[in-house]
């Protein structure tokens, strides 16, 4: 609402029309007036007034007087005290009601006499919404909204959900803390002020995400650059090295519902930096560094059995390994630029194009609807992979912070999850129904870590952190995340 401000008479004709409540006359004829609202909002006034006249007025008491009707039935008196001489005056009123109309006048006592000057009007201010940033947080984080107008009694609500109001600055910036014990992802930010609600245009988006930790893994082996396997409900990891100091020798299988890992007899041979995918595996070292001798046995894991396959016809290590339309791929590593692709019902291994940068282990990639998806570790751009035509095209910019290490690059449905890079705690969902990113609920556990084992299940992303080797005596930790959780 706009502040209304009428003033009836020119000053010329307050001297003339200027009243008393008195008894008897004073000596001199002071003039007063009351100039105008110089602020408004939803429920504070800041009034100036003036006093004319060449003389002393030694007055008791000098203010205004605010009321909501033009009779000044139970006015809001407004006393600025003594006075001595004249001139302009300013004085301030608050817990008004907002967007209501009122009459002011201004006033002066002088030898027990009351003077009042000319009436003018003006209207409190409604309350707005213009912003509030961030438009997407966890609960528990800090929101800032952004407005106009807000009144000391203001209320915030995130749906149905009250939020704790922090502060309201210069009545138009409220802090508050983003509510939990919701189940809507998406809701309204609503405002009330004096029992009036606003509710803002934009939705407010919960960070969604909760992340369990199952267990401490039951060894103190910290697995990195092992190999993962996944068949069903029943993960695998194991092999490579104990944090990259020394070979290790074990694996351990997990079932969905189980406590925890169990170590298991699966293989013999000891492999570092070999390439695995859900099923397949092979190639690396037999040594915990490059300058050991490579390996090139290869193997399939079908039905809870590891079958050892024909040797692969080179060397490979430290690449991406995907399966798409029963068929294996390697890329990167120390094959450099090119793609090997596998065929299980010939046994034969062909060349299917070139990787127009270079990938590694470590580089997030994920498949999805028989594309495999890579993310350029120099730009974040996501490029996808057509095995079919053998072809590349650029899709979208990863939005978050990669990290130094192996992380979590996978799909669940029709969404996929990246982050979790040695030194982040970010992850994030992008929809490919719609091509937006949404971040997710921060990691709380140890960030300094590696992705050692990322596996997917009945909609949750279960994974194995391997703590940096600067902290000494903590085990790996296997956790489960659920992406849509409050």
């Amino acid at each position: 609402m706009k502040v209304r401000i009428v003033v009836a008479l020119s000053c010329l004709s307050l001297l003339a029309g200027i009243f008393f409540s008195c008894e008897e006359d004073l000596d001199f004829n002071p003039a007063i007036v009351t100039e105008d609202v110089i602020f408004a909002s939803a429920e504070r006034f800041r009034i100036s007034g003036r006093i004319i006249t060449n003389q002393r007025i030694d007055a008791s008491d000098h203010g205004f007087q605010i009321a909501d009707n033009p009779q000044f039935n139970q006015p809001i008196i407004v006393s600025l005290g003594e006075r001595e001489n004249p001139g302009r005056f300013l004085g301030e009123v608050d817990g008004l009601n907002l967007n209501t109309n009122y009459y002011i006048k201004a006033y002066i006592e002088i030898g027990g006499q009351s003077l009042f000057g000319n009436t003018i009007e003006a209207s409190t201010l409604s309350p707005a919404i213009l912003s509030f940033t961030p438009q997407t947080a966890p609960a528990g984080d800090i929101v800032t909204i952004n407005g106009k107008n807000f009144t000391s009694d203001t209320e915030v609500f995130f749906g149905d959900l009250k939020a704790d109001v922090i502060d309201i600055s210069f009545e138009s910036s409220i802090r508050v803390r983003v509510p939990s014990g919701g189940d809507i992802p998406t809701v309204s930010i609503r405002v009330v002020n004096q029992n009036l609600e606003i509710v803002s245009e934009t939705s407010f988006r919960y960070i969604l995400g909760r992340y369990t930790l199952i267990a401490e893994f039951p060894s103190t082996v910290r697995v990195f650059d092992g190999i993962s396997l996944q068949e069903g409900d029943v993960f695998y990891l194991g092999k490579g090295s104990n944090t990259g100091q020394s070979l290790n020798e074990k694996m351990w299988r997990y079932q969905v519902g189980d406590v925890n890992w169990q170590e298991i007899d699966l293989l013999e041979e000891n492999k570092w930096n070999a390439f695995s995918s859900s099923r397949y595996f092979g190639g690396g070292f037999l040594g915990v560094n490059v300058s050991s001798p490579n390996t090139r046995t290869f193997f399939r894991l079908q039905n809870g059995i590891i079958t050892q396959l024909a040797d692969l016809p080179f060397n490979v290590s430290d690449a991406v390994a995907f399966e798409i339309s029963g068929k294996l791929y390697l890329a990167g590593g120390s094959l450099g630029n090119v793609i090997r692709k596998y065929d299980p019902t010939t046994g034969n291994w062909s060349t299917a194009g070139n990787t127009p940068f270079l990938v590694s282990s470590s580089t997030l990639s994920f498949t999805f609807e028989n594309k495999q998806y890579f993310v350029n570790p120099e730009d974040s751009q996501i490029l996808a992979y057509n095995p079919v035509l053998e072809n590349w095209e650029g899709i979208t910019l990863f939005p978050g912070t990669l990290g130094a290490g192996k992380g979590v690059a996978t799909v669940v449905g029709n969404k996929a999850y990246l982050g979790l890079g040695t030194g982040t705690a970010q992850l994030w969902e992008y929809d490919f129904n719609n091509g937006i990113w949404t971040p997710k609920i921060n990691f709380n556990g140890i960030s300094l870590a590696r992705t050692e084992g990322v596996y997917v299940h009945d909609g949750k992303i279960y994974f194995v952190r391997s703590p940096q080797g600067q902290f000494p005596g903590i085990r790996s930790e296997f956790w489960v995340f659920d992406p849509d959780r409050f």
